[in-house]
């Protein structure tokens, strides 16, 4: 598994001490002392070196015009699947209720209003796009990863609507 953007090595923890599964991580910040030192537009692996590829929170530091070729190189990489996690600004309501002695009802509605995006970012921390943005709907973004891949599930957890994860397969 190649984890892009190691951010805080929450996930590198989890693999290591629950797993049996062997993590590696990309980043181009040599403090967080990745395994990869690199840029996820040039991955510093041979083709099809990680049986999962995943990329949490990572890909709206770049701008969108370099998305597809982000892509490409996350295939180029993965022998099968790659997991993105993008993030979702859409408004939404959430609903959750429980009757005795029947299971819990949860449901989330996401509204399709697109707010003004805050260009151009302002550092290495800001989003230069994000699903939901003007611009940005959850279309666009589909039809972009299904030039590279098949969409195998997607989903946004009820508890975090501002997580949206895609499962791709080459």
């Amino acid at each position: 598994m190649l984890e892009v953007g190691k951010g805080s090595g929450l996930i590198e923890s989890f693999i290591k001490r629950r797993t049996a599964i062997k993590y590696q991580s990309l980043d181009s910040d040599v403090r967080l002392e990745p395994d990869l030192l690199g840029d996820v537009r040039r991955i510093p692996a041979p083709d099809d070196s990680f049986d999962l590829v995943a990329a949490f929170e990572v890909l709206e530091h770049l701008p969108f015009a370099e998305f597809e070729t982000v892509l490409g190189e996350l295939r180029r990489v993965a022998k099968r699947y790659v997991l993105l996690s993008l993030p979702d600004s859409r408004p939404h309501f959430r609903f959750s209720f429980k009757i005795p002695l029947l299971p819990r009802f949860q449901a989330a509605l996401k509204l399709p209003v697109g707010r003004r995006a805050k260009l151009p970012p302002t550092g290495p921390e800001s989003h230069w796009w994000e699903i939901g943005w003007r611009g940005y709907s959850p279309r666009r973004i589909r039809k972009a990863l299904k030039k590279q891949f098949q969409i195998l599930a997607e989903f946004v957890p009820y508890e975090n609507q501002y997580h949206h994860f895609y499962l791709l397969k080459k």
